[in-house]
Parts: structure tokens; sequence; C-alpha cells
């Protein structure tokens, strides 16, 4: 879930892993609410206590995503970040240009 500013210009988003599954992966996390024709970076915020970070194969940090268009975000989104059950990850979204 998350929240879209009014002006469209920034948006948090939380991605929860519940639980395992019986795949592995998840499905890409989207960003509802952003305007399509503007580009977004996406950063993911850091944590209190965050334990370290769970690696799959070919995974990357967040911070190696270039900006991509709202309507991308929106409707493809991006890989989600390999979590343990009962982890979480906050995406901050900023309009750039």
């Amino acid at each position: 879930y998350g929240v879209v500013a009014p002006d469209q210009r920034e948006a948090l988003f939380n991605f929860v892993r519940l639980q395992t599954s019986t795949r592995y992966g998840s499905a890409p996390v989207v960003f509802p609410g952003l305007d399509p024709t503007r580009k977004y970076s996406v950063e993911r915020v850091r944590l209190p206590g965050e334990g370290p970070p769970v690696h799959g194969p070919g995974t990357k940090e967040i911070s190696d995503v270039a900006a991509a268009p709202g309507s991308v975000l929106s409707r493809t989104g991006i890989r989600a970040t390999p979590l343990r059950p009962d982890q979480a990850v906050v995406y901050h979204l900023r309009a750039v240009g």
C-alpha cells in the first residue's frame, strides 16, 4: 500500500512479506497513482534495526534502478526486494526533471 502526494511529485509505498511462499520470489511491486508522464526515482528507505539484505540470484539493490516513467512504475513495476517473512521495505519515489 502507499500514499501519493496530491501534486504527484512524491510517494511512499510499503511492501511487506507476511509468510513464505511455495515459489521463489515475489510478483513485481507496482506503484499506482503516479503521474504517467513524469519520470520517478525509486529509493529504498532503510528502516531502523533492519537486518542484512536477503539476496537472490541476480538481485540488485534498488539504488541500481534508474529513473522510470510513472506509466511503467504503475503498470509493470519493479522487482520486489527479497524479504524474509515478517520483513518490510519502504520505497520513496520522487519526480525527477
